[in-house]
């Protein structure tokens, strides 16, 4: 065992320690027992074939693939099927949506990654038999990964799709490295810069894009409007701004924000906001308490559909929590701005050089920003939102990228086992 495998080995036995005596906090002790969960999911006979393994760390880079693995189709032309799928993720916020795909996928195992401990990693790996994993952004543990690859006798069968490239963090480079097999880059050029670091790259792009696509079309030839029935359709007197994914703090930027405009100038605006934890009613009502004026609307699985006819979007957790996703909002053409704090979407960075995209830290900014709209200075933002929209359109196609990527990969059957 290396120093890493027994470091995040000894780790894990210490939070459970913690947890048994004095307890963690609420989110640590239910990743804690999500990850002890799964024993109950393993079949009870060990796989006779060898099995593809995808895994990310949470809901969302689960997400990302889902345009592959849930299409028979897909995973037919990989050379692959629904019931040689093995799907993990480490972090709880997968839970339900793991389940979800098991009732409706007749999947290997969809379920939590095994804890850190030797003896739950090789019951994991003995029964499943994986011999390639998609790894999904950069969640890397390394206890399972070491002895994945050790069954592999020293072949390469790790399929790396990075947030992006270069890829963050000293221990991930150093671990990864040697058991890369292939690379898969969001863009031409982090395929070539991934390839001048000695990958083995090919370009891939986005397959989520994909699965928003799908959901944007449907959405586009639907005559009713996801929010018409909570009376919070975008008005066309005002202008009409959705909060996606907000949080109590998204809420007061506006209501300070606002507060700075002349009542005329405030008067102009229109907000609707949908909370991202919309079943955590304490985040549901602190958002009401922080801005009142605001139309909330607490409904799940309809934000994308949402931004459909608003004229501004304000995408939630880029004021510290982590930005959710701008994807969406760019992709229906519409201007969009978020706090400052751009992890985990890496195409941020890449709509704010283009102008469909823009931050603010302070409400003083978000102010400025809305004294020009209220004047009428949307119609430049707008088209440079539109323009990226066209070009990501253009984008679509990563699902069957990531295919052919992963069906020239040789099957490894001699090296399933130990």
């Amino acid at each position: 065992m290396s120093v890493w495998s027994l470091a995040s080995e000894l780790l894990f036995r210490t939070l459970r320690g913690v947890d048994r005596w004095a307890g963690l906090p609420k989110k640590a002790e239910a990743t804690l027992h999500f990850r002890d969960a799964y024993a109950s999911l393993l079949p009870e006979r060990a796989a006779e074939r060898p099995t593809l393994w995808i895994h990310g760390a949470s809901v969302g880079e689960l997400e990302d693939l889902a345009s592959f693995f849930l299409s028979d189709e897909k995973l037919a032309e990989a050379g692959w099927r629904a019931e040689d799928l093995v799907l993990t993720a480490s972090s709880v916020s997968a839970r339900d949506r793991l389940e979800r795909w098991r009732r409706e996928r007749p999947f290997r195992y969809a379920g939590p990654l095994p804890p850190d401990r030797t003896r739950d990693i090789h019951r994991f790996l003995d029964r499943l038999n994986p011999v390639w994993l998609v790894l999904s952004h950069n969640d890397v543990w390394p206890g399972i990964l070491e002895a994945f690859a050790a069954r592999g006798r020293g072949e390469r069968r790790i399929v790396w799709l990075p947030t992006r490239w270069p890829s963050p963090g000293f221990l991930k480079e150093r671990l990864l490295r040697p058991l890369v097999a292939r690379l898969g880059a969001r863009s031409p050029e982090e395929r070539d810069a991934a390839r001048a670091d000695g990958y083995d790259a090919e370009y891939v792009g986005y397959t989520r894009i994909d699965r928003i696509l799908a959901r944007l079309e449907r959405a586009r030839r639907d005559s009713r409007h996801p929010l018409e029935e909570r009376d919070a359709l975008p008005d066309p007197r005002r202008i009409s701004v959705l909060l996606g994914s907000a949080w109590p703090e998204d809420a007061a930027l506006w209501r300070d924000a606002l507060a700075r405009l002349s009542d005329d100038e405030a008067a102009r605006f229109f907000v609707v906001a949908i909370p991202h934890e919309v079943e955590d009613p304490h985040v549901v009502a602190s958002i009401q308490h922080r801005m009142p004026s605001l139309k909330l609307v607490v409904r799940e699985g309809i934000l994308l559909e949402a931004y459909r006819g608003f004229d501004l979007a304000y995408v939630g957790g880029g004021l510290g929590r982590g930005l959710h996703s701008v994807v969406e909002p760019v992709l229906w053409g519409l201007p969009t701005l978020c706090g400052p704090s751009l992890r985990a979407q890496p195409l941020a960075p890449r709509f704010i050089r283009q102008g469909a995209l823009r931050t603010v830290s302070d409400a003083e900014a978000l102010a400025s920003i809305l004294r020009k709209v209220a004047l009428g200075g949307l119609r430049e933002w707008r088209a440079s939102a539109e323009a990226e929209s066209r070009h990501l359109l253009g984008e679509g196609g990563a699902t069957s990228r990531l295919g052919a990527l992963l069906r020239k990969l040789p099957t490894l059957e001699s090296s399933a086992t130990p």
